[in-house]
């Protein structure tokens, strides 16, 4: 039983290029909340213990978690429409 057959090389990349690109989304994101912010972000958080505002900002990158990986799992193309989990599981049905 080889566990490594069923990877396909196409599919580490691609995997790794969006890891890349999600990171790269979370950096600018964190650089342009602490840019409209009138505070220190890092400060607040680290030396004063503002749990409020690392609730805040948690839960903005939570929300742009699901946005990219929402964005990822969507269909590259129109001609080919997403399945739901429905259709993924039940056979086709019978021609006569």
């Amino acid at each position: 039983m080889d566990i490594l057959a069923d990877v396909h090389l196409s599919e580490v990349i691609s995997t790794l290029i969006y890891c890349g690109v999600g990171l790269v989304f979370f950096i600018v994101a964190y650089f342009i909340i602490e840019l409209i912010m009138p505070f220190p972000v890092r400060k607040e958080i680290e030396e004063d213990q503002n749990i409020a505002l690392g609730a805040i900002i948690g839960s903005m990158i939570i929300g742009l978690a699901i946005i990219i990986a929402s964005a990822i799992a969507s269909p590259s193309s129109p001609d080919r429409p997403a399945k739901t989990p429905v259709e993924q599981t039940q056979p086709a049905p019978d021609r006569k």
